[in-house]
């Protein structure tokens, strides 16, 4: 009984350790690793970006308001600006903004407050982020943006 109580226990670390990959590559032939000649190209997102912010926050209720996006510097995947957008209470608020564009496309934006944004573009000129925040003031809305012509 002891020996067979062994044996299942290492049947379960030898599953548990991997031997099981679905890795069909054969021995000495390397899986490929993405390299910057593989990946998709960077976008370049500065310019000015201006569209609607829809959502709900705990304090002001459902909301629509106008939203602008500053992105002033870009240095490979890592942005920075500014954003302005109009609350309830009919005043332009604004924050400096920081993000990040990954390969797969995917774009991370955090602001001056507590929140954070997750996007992608969906055109050549037009993007969207979802905002979520939480804390006493919960936040999620939806952003729609399109880079302004100059």
């Amino acid at each position: 009984m002891k020996w067979i109580a062994i044996a299942i226990l290492l049947v379960g670390i030898i599953l548990c350790a991997g031997c099981t990959s679905t890795n069909l590559s054969t021995p000495g032939q390397s899986t490929p690793v993405a390299t910057p000649s593989t990946m998709k190209s960077i976008p370049d997102l500065i310019g000015k970006w201006s569209g609607n912010s829809t959502g709900h926050t705990t304090v002001e209720g459902f909301f629509s308001h106008p939203t602008f996006f500053n992105i002033s510097e870009q240095k490979g995947q890592a942005f920075s600006g500014r954003k302005e957008y109009l609350r309830g209470d009919g005043k332009m608020y604004y924050e400096n903004l920081s993000g990040i564009i990954t390969m797969n496309g995917e774009i991370y934006e955090s602001d001056g407050v507590a929140g954070f944004s997750i996007g992608r573009l969906t055109g050549p000129d037009s993007l969207e982020f979802n905002y979520l925040e939480d804390g006493s003031d919960n936040k999620a809305y939806i952003t729609r943006l399109s880079r302004q012509k100059t």
